[in-house]
């Protein structure tokens, strides 16, 4: 019986002192940032904003 408890004890003091990690992860995006056709990067780089935003969102 005392092996059960203190496997249990043992087992909530584990799941307990894990949390959830957390990582620096660099997002790039790639297109034209000026000229004719800057408003499609602008575009795409907002969408990755938005995409990270979700995502952080999901996570919590």
């Amino acid at each position: 019986m005392k092996k059960y408890l203190l496997a249990s004890v043992a087992g909530v003091a584990a799941m307990a002192m894990s949390g959830a990690a957390m990582a620096e992860i660099v997002i790039a995006t790639a297109g034209p940032m000026t000229g004719q056709y800057a408003s499609f990067g602008a575009q795409m780089k907002a969408g990755a904003e938005q995409a990270v935003a979700d995502i952080k969102l999901l996570a919590v």
